[in-house]
């Protein structure tokens, strides 16, 4: 499943009410941002990120202990015998998270990785020729709207990369992806073309992408051998914050849908 919050509007007492949510560090490290946007998309995603938890592991928010894992320091959920994976994604103007994993130990092996860009945020144009693979600089060239198509290959790289759990270090060039045929409000599949190297996970990856409302590009990848398609749901903050973080049936409403199960 993947969450994506607007934060436009956010007022303070909603700001406040997410920070409520976060353990001592986390507060800490939301207070030592000197711009007040980078404060809000921090301290928002890291409520969202503990909200959809807490209904996953059926706990409050704050009951909820992460650590890292891997020699590259990925972020993981800390709780005895549950398999639950997360990644959070921020951008102007939105921020998400996405949860996927069965919470049972049979499960087997269990990642995502998300990531949203805007649409409007400016890249140079050799940038694919220098860092992506060459058949994505190609596909790129090819589109009617290079930037967009560009952004289409960033959001997908780096929601692998972020799967994988190495970041940047797993190197760019290392695989290459190749976006849905069309972008709309809806996830749709893409396809992983080509791993080497480290990039070879050895499991099943799926990627998905779509457009929020809200205007960013999201990008999801699963690494699992009964990974599902994603539910997405966009939702304000104030809807957000109304969510029972005990709830036992484990849903998440969102504004015009029917309830939707974690």
């Amino acid at each position: 499943m993947a969450v994506v919050v607007p934060l436009d509007p956010l007022s303070e007492p909603e700001e406040q009410a997410c920070r409520l949510l976060l353990s001592p560090q986390e507060q800490a490290r939301a207070d030592r941002f000197l711009r007040p946007g980078n404060r809000r998309e921090y301290t928002v995603a890291h409520a969202l990120k503990r909200i959809l938890l807490a209904l996953r592991c059926r706990c409050s928010p704050q009951a909820l202990r992460f650590g890292v894992s891997g020699e590259y320091g990925k972020p993981c959920l800390l709780m005895p015998g549950m398999v639950v994976d997360f990644n959070i994604s921020h951008t102007a103007g939105a921020v998400g998270c996405a949860v996927w994993g069965r919470g049972e130990p049979e499960a087997g092996t269990v990642a995502v990785g998300f990531d949203l860009e805007s649409l409007s945020r400016p890249v140079p144009e050799d940038l694919a020729a220098s860092f992506f693979a060459a058949e994505e600089a190609v596909w790129i060239r090819r589109q009617p709207l290079p930037l967009q198509a560009f952004l289409q290959i960033w959001t997908l790289k780096e929601a692998f990369v972020k799967a994988a759990g190495q970041g940047l270090a797993l190197g760019l060039e290392t695989f290459s992806m190749q976006p849905p045929t069309a972008l709309s409000g809806h996830p749709a599949e893409g396809r992983v073309l080509r791993q080497s190297g480290p990039a070879c996970l050895g499991v099943a990856v799926r990627v998905w992408q779509w457009q929020t409302a809200a205007g960013p590009v999201a990008a999801m990848v699963t690494v699992g051998d009964r990974a599902p398609p994603p539910v997405v749901v966009e939702i304000p903050v104030a809807v957000l914050l109304k969510t029972p973080p005990c709830n036992t049936r484990s849903t998440l409403s969102s504004p015009g849908k029917s309830r939707i199960n974690l």
